[in-house]
């Protein structure tokens, strides 16, 4: 018990000091506090995350895919009584994922 409350505390304090120092003071002390937040920048800033993180996501889902080929052209290798369908299964997917490509 006593460890684990002295791995909280030590993340607590390191989260306290740490973090400030890398992300720098942030956006809200970077405007004067007469001015409002500039939304056109803010507007951007959020697109060009959301932009990473759709392209972040069409790359994890490719490795699935191509990890899941690994597995499925080693079941056909082996004669594995359900290779058929894991390769039916797959298809079916990377079907799905160039759908959701070509929609989104």
């Amino acid at each position: 018990m006593s460890r684990m409350f002295l791995m909280v505390f030590c993340l607590s304090c390191l989260n306290l000091t740490v973090a400030p120092v890398i992300m720098g003071d942030g956006y809200a002390y970077s405007q004067p506090r007469s001015q409002g937040p500039n939304l056109g920048q803010l507007e951007t800033q959020t697109n060009q995350a959301i932009t990473t993180i759709w392209n972040i996501a069409k790359l994890v889902i490719g490795l699935v895919l191509l990890v899941g080929l690994i597995f499925v052209v080693w079941m056909l290798t082996q004669n594995h009584p359900k290779a058929k369908e894991a390769l039916i299964g797959w298809i079916v997917g990377v079907v799905v994922y160039a759908l959701g490509l070509m929609l989104l």
